[in-house]
């Protein structure tokens, strides 16, 4: 608990949300997270997520978490498998108002060049578990929608370029 303005508040544990095109760096951030001072709890969603998977993950236990992906990537991801929204915005705003009233929120968007996200792509396509978009123009279509989908969220963003930006400034700013 903490003394603000003559009332005692509870701080509200730190959610970081990752969001971004595959390639984009997030799982590598939320390992650099996961060994930070910060220690959250970390928590990895795949396309098969449902609704009461996320409410679940906004249900607080008193420690800092890292969501590597979110609802936040129904529509960049739905826009390039010619998918339906599966949720709707009732259900994703619904959730922003979770995360909002439970936690301390920020998003991470990862997003560095369109040639650094396809570079690191090919290479994970070829060295390692593919990544989950398999063709050049559905990443691109995903990679051009984060920035125009998340000026609609009602969280706080951050734009992380993890070429430019040093992951200690970023630490620091969440």
């Amino acid at each position: 608990m903490m003394r603000r303005r003559g009332r005692w508040t509870t701080m509200k544990p730190k959610l970081i949300i990752l969001a971004g095109a595959d390639g984009s760096g997030k799982t590598t951030l939320a390992s650099k997270l996961v060994a930070s001072s910060l220690k959250p709890n970390y928590l990895h969603f795949n396309q098969h997520v449902k609704l009461e998977d996320y409410v679940k993950a906004l249900l607080p236990d008193g420690k800092p978490r890292v969501l590597d992906r979110s609802w936040l990537c129904e529509l960049p991801y739905g826009a390039a498998l010619g998918r339906a929204d599966r949720f709707g915005n009732g259900a994703r705003l619904a959730l922003e108002r979770l995360a909002l009233e439970m936690w301390d929120p920020k998003v991470v968007l990862c997003q560095p060049s369109w040639e650094q996200v396809f570079k690191n792509w090919g290479e994970k396509n070829t060295t390692t578990a593919p990544e989950f978009l398999q063709r050049r123009e559905a990443l691109k279509v995903v990679f051009d929608a984060y920035p125009k989908e998340l000026v609609w969220s009602l969280l706080p963003v951050t734009i992380y370029d993890y070429t430019s930006h040093p992951f200690p400034r970023l630490l620091e700013s969440l």
